[in-house]
């Protein structure tokens, strides 16, 4: 279980379409993770967003095809 969180914004999809990927942002523990569009389809990293904008108490949740690990430590 990996979550990566953005801070006290809440992104939905729409929203990462109209910021005009490909672009970065800066996740809550200080990676970076790049935004961007492949056709139709929004990436996070290397992982394509196959259900978006999933409400939650605490935020939205976008459900990728694969798992986000960290950066290997160096």
């Amino acid at each position: 279980h990996v979550t990566c969180v953005i801070g006290d914004r809440e992104y939905a999809s729409a929203r990462f379409r109209a910021m005009e990927p490909p672009f970065n942002l800066t996740m809550l523990e200080g990676n970076t993770t790049s935004i961007t569009l492949n056709g139709n389809n929004l990436k996070i990293n290397d992982a394509t967003i196959i259900i978006a904008d999933v409400l939650a108490t605490n935020g939205i949740i976008h459900v990728l095809d694969t798992v986000l690990l960290p950066p290997s430590r160096q």
